[in-house]
C-alpha cells in the first residue's frame, strides 16, 4: 500500500497555483490529466475526504515545479510566480537593504 501525504490548505494552494502561471497546467482539467486521475478524485482530495498518495504528491510537485517542502508553506507564499533567478535577485536586494555599507545607496554621479 502506498503512503499518503496530508497537505494543509491543499485546495486553496491548487487554485492559487493554477492562476499563478507557474506551470503549463492552467486548469483543473489539465491538472487531472497530468496526475492521471479523475475529476471526482481530485475533488475529494481537495475537499479533504481523500489524502494524496505519495506518488501523486511527487507528480504534483513536478507539475507545479515545486519542492515538496513548499507545499507546507502558507498559501500566500505560493501565490507569486517566482523562479530561482528571481529568488536570488530578491535575496541580493534584501541583503543590500540591510547592509551597513552606506556607499551601496549613493546616487550615481552626473
Amino acid at each position: 500500500m502506498s503512503s499518503q501525504t496530508n497537505i494543509p490548505d491543499l485546495s486553496e494552494k491548487i487554485v492559487l497555483l493554477l492562476k499563478s502561471g507557474r506551470t503549463e497546467a492552467k486548469t483543473e482539467t489539465q491538472l487531472i490529466h497530468g496526475l492521471g486521475i479523475g475529476k471526482d478524485l481530485l475533488s475529494r482530495i481537495k475537499g479533504g475526504t481523500r489524502i494524496l498518495t505519495d506518488d501523486r504528491f511527487v507528480k504534483l510537485c513536478e507539475l507545479f515545479n515545486l519542492e515538496q517542502k513548499e507545499w507546507f508553506s502558507p498559501p500566500e507564499d505560493l501565490a507569486n510566480p517566482i523562479n530561482d533567478e528571481e529568488r536570488e535577485t530578491a535575496q541580493i536586494i534584501r541583503d543590500i537593504r540591510t547592509s551597513s555599507n552606506p556607499t551601496l545607496f549613493r546616487p550615481p554621479c552626473e
